[in-house]
């Protein structure tokens, strides 16, 4: 036979498990989401970035082509 405080601590790690409020099942919706939408930026940012360096270069060199010609 287990002694009564194994017995009560085994049932309160039960009860804390299963007793998950909607109220902070939303709190981590919303926060992982959060996390989602900012990964989700900073790589569309990246890659807008990317292509206007991209963008950037070409300009430079038809440029300083265009300037040679000249």
């Amino acid at each position: 036979m287990l002694p009564l405080m194994v017995v009560a601590q085994e049932k309160k790690k039960e009860e804390s498990k299963g007793a998950v409020s909607s109220s902070m099942q939303r709190r981590a919706a919303r926060q992982k989401w959060k996390d989602n939408r900012k990964l989700e930026r900073a790589q569309k940012k990246a890659v807008e970035a990317h292509h206007k360096r991209l963008q950037s270069k070409k300009t430079l060199k038809a440029m300083k082509q265009e300037k040679k010609k000249k």
